[in-house]
């Protein structure tokens, strides 16, 4: 009894292959081949028989070696807040077997509550499995990023040891807030003022609306107003409200965040935005005289960072003094300052 590959060489054992020696219990002889290199394609062996006592020579029996495959998982974000489905597909069959699933070396189970897992029977060779990981199921698992597995064993006893494919998965956490232009002077004709409404924890990209400073939803095509379109990048995305008419009050304007995979419809936040007033008096004065000039800022909620003059085209900055100039700045007070 001996070993043949697809091309009817014989095998020996070498780097590839171990031949076990022929072994005979009762009336029944055996051989063994065991194939230690990577597969990477299906073949065909052959164990020939010579049998004297039965008049038989070269005699084969085919032995088919069935390579299949699992389809990679591409590593997964997802929201913890909904259903994740994950799945896992085998290729090359011509045997089904049993798919199953892993964190790390826990098995995962078919609960109903945490997890679901289906696993249709083979189908034209191939079979697949989805992974439902449920809101309870994320809670159930330990950590922001895990290692899981899908692990096929096949129905064949001759198989070889269990396929495993692995993917990372990281659970998400949502957050949303404003940013932006926090204080623009009062009466501009165009404050271009710019709100940010930034959502971080997403896979898709939320619905952002707006509502202006009285409450009421800002429409597109408004012309006091421009809505830039919501980006996403990495798992964070963006809307841009750009207020484009003049402003005379203090303003509250409101982000509205739908986001399905976080189950969030509508949810508010909100960005102050400070309406302050400048003041420079115009005064007369008779030749050859000094004066005062007062510049006054009102209704400022922050110190103001820069608060300076400029004089004939050159920046005073914030103190000047020499022979014809001498400039002394207030404090921050009651939401006023003055120089």
């Amino acid at each position: 009894m001996r070993w043949e590959d697809a091309s009817n060489t014989a095998i020996t054992s070498n780097v590839d292959y171990t031949v076990g020696s022929v072994s005979m219990v009762s009336n029944t002889a055996s051989i063994t081949l065991t194939v230690k290199k990577a597969s990477t394609a299906s073949t065909t062996y052959s164990c020939v028989i010579d049998s004297s006592e039965h008049g038989t020579t070269n005699d084969k029996y085919s032995v088919n070696l069935n390579v299949y495959t699992i389809a990679d998982i591409a590593d997964v974000a997802a929201a913890t807040a909904t259903d994740k489905l994950i799945t896992c597909t085998v290729n090359g069959l011509t045997t089904g077997g049993t798919i199953s699933w892993k964190n790390g070396a826990t098995a995962l189970t078919n609960d109903g509550s945490n997890f679901a897992i289906s696993s249709p029977a083979m189908t034209g060779g191939s079979q697949e499995s989805v992974l439902t990981i449920k809101p309870s199921g994320f809670t159930s698992l330990t950590g922001t990023t895990l290692t899981l597995t899908c692990e096929f064993t096949s129905s064949d006893i001759t198989s070889t040891p269990k396929g495993e494919k692995t993917f990372q998965l990281t659970k998400l956490t949502f957050d949303a807030s404003t940013s932006g232009t926090g204080a623009v002077v009062s009466g501009l004709a165009n404050s271009n003022t710019a709100v940010t409404c930034t959502v971080t924890g997403v896979t898709q990209i939320p619905t952002i609306a707006w509502n202006d400073e009285s409450g009421a939803s800002i429409a597109p095509g408004n012309t006091d107003f421009n809505i830039g379109s919501t980006t996403i990048s990495g798992n964070t995305a963006t809307g841009v409200l750009t207020v484009q008419k003049a402003l005379t009050a203090d303003a509250i304007f409101t982000c509205l965040v739908t986001s399905p995979e976080w189950a969030k419809t509508g949810d508010p936040y909100t960005m102050d935005v400070n309406v302050f007033a400048i003041s420079v008096p115009s005064k007369e004065v008779k030749s050859g005289t000094s004066t005062t000039l007062t510049c006054s800022v009102t209704n400022i909620n922050n110190n103001p960072t820069t608060l300076k003059w400029v004089i004939g085209g050159l920046d005073a900055g914030n103190s000047f003094d020499n022979a014809d100039y001498s400039v002394s700045n207030g404090a921050h007070a009651s939401k006023s300052i003055t120089s």
